[in-house]
This record gives structure tokens, sequence and C-alpha cells, in this order.
């Protein structure tokens, strides 16, 4: 038989600890055996609405770049209703981003239908309204276009590429060409977002999650 604090206490006890098991498999999955740090990451949201009627109700995907020896892997995801679209238009493109000193870069893995595999210099994609872009990834037209969602690549360069090497334009990091959950095509933007995944290590992850067990156990002592 309990008492109504201790009750209280073991309730508190088990969602804590369920709190901290959760946080460790977190951990182990982000960390880089014996390193001690997390995999560096950074996530993007596409979230900037560029078509000329809307695209509807964003945030419409986003872009997370990883950080792979000296390469960064790119994978592009799209929220459910909204697809990559095929397009004619040369200011339409499945990808098109900057990358700070304009290197020559190698993509490697991108899949069919996306074109862009092999060497590529730095030159100008026009991603309306968004402004011009230096590197770019395409999706052709097709008669029965799939839709698709994901698509994602590894890119490296002579010297080697970092996170740091992703360089925004006027705000913008990315942009792509999609078929909004509305109906309506154009170009939609990636802003930067902040994350404690994103070259914390496992003291900012740790603390991140400190801030969530804090916050509930002071609404507990204050209801108390």
């Amino acid at each position: 038989m309990f008492f109504k604090g201790e009750s209280l206490m073991s309730a508190w006890s088990i969602f804590r600890a369920s709190l901290v098991g959760a946080a460790t498999l977190v951990i182990a999955s982000v960390a880089v055996p014996g390193a001690g740090h997390a995999i560096p990451i950074d996530v993007y949201t596409l979230s900037q609405d560029g078509c000329s009627e809307t695209c509807g109700t964003g945030p419409f995907g986003t872009v997370t770049v990883t950080q792979v020896g000296a390469s960064l892997d790119i994978a592009v995801h799209l929220n459910s209703g909204n697809i990559f679209h095929d397009s004619k238009d040369p200011q339409h493109h499945a990808l098109v981003f900057d990358l700070a000193g304009n290197p020559t870069i190698t993509i490697s893995g991108l899949p069919s239908p996306f074109t862009a595999n092999g060497s590529q210099l730095a030159g100008s994609h026009s991603a309306a309204p968004f402004g011009t872009f230096d590197y770019v990834v395409n999706f052709p037209f097709q008669i029965h276009p799939p839709s698709l969602t994901d698509f994602s690549f590894l890119m490296s360069a002579i010297g080697g590429l970092t996170l740091s090497d992703i360089v925004s334009n006027k705000g913008i990091f990315f942009a792509t060409d999609i078929t909004g959950n509305n109906g309506n095509t154009g170009n939609v933007g990636a802003v930067a977002v902040p994350g404690p995944i994103a070259g914390a290590g496992l003291p900012g992850l740790a603390a991140a999650w400190g801030g969530l067990l804090m916050p509930t156990r002071r609404r507990r002592n204050k209801g108390a």
C-alpha cells in the first residue's frame, strides 16, 4: 500500500527513467564510437514559399546535411502532400545551393531520374524568386513523372568539404521546385534550423534533454 506522496514520487521516478532511457538511445544513435561527439549534422527547413500563388501550407520539407569524412551527404525530404516537380522551366530545379569558394564538386549516388552525378563547376542557375545559385540538381521533364518526395547524394571536392561550406544566398541555403500540397508549382527555399545535434556533441545533447527534464520537475513541484 502506497501513501499519496509515495505514489506521486513513484510515478515521477518511472517517468524520469523513461526520459533518461530515451535520451540514452538518442545519444547512442548519433555518437561517433570512441569520439565522444555527435555526428556533425545541419538541418534546414523548406519554409519559404516562392510560388506565385503559394504552394500551400508549409513547412514543405527539410534538407539534412551530414558530415561524412571530408564529404557531405545531402538528403532532401518533402513533407506529406508535396512532391518534386519535373520541369522544362530553366528557373526551376530539384535543388540549388551555394558553396564557399565556388569549388569544383563531384556528386555521386544521386538516384534516377535526378541528374547531376559527376563533376560540376560553379555556374549560374536561376531559382526565382530567390535569385541564382552556383550548383544544381535537376529533375528532367517526363510524360509520366513519378511522385517523388525524397532523394540524397554524396558531395565531395578537392581539399574536402565541411558543413560551414554551405552558405546562404540572402538567407536562403537551398531551393527546390515542388508541386505543393495545394497543387500549385514553384520554388520553395530553406533556411537554417538550429538544433542540439548540429555540432553540439554529447554535452549539448545532454543539456537539451536536461532542459526537457527540469521544466517537468518544476511543474510537478509547483502543483504539489
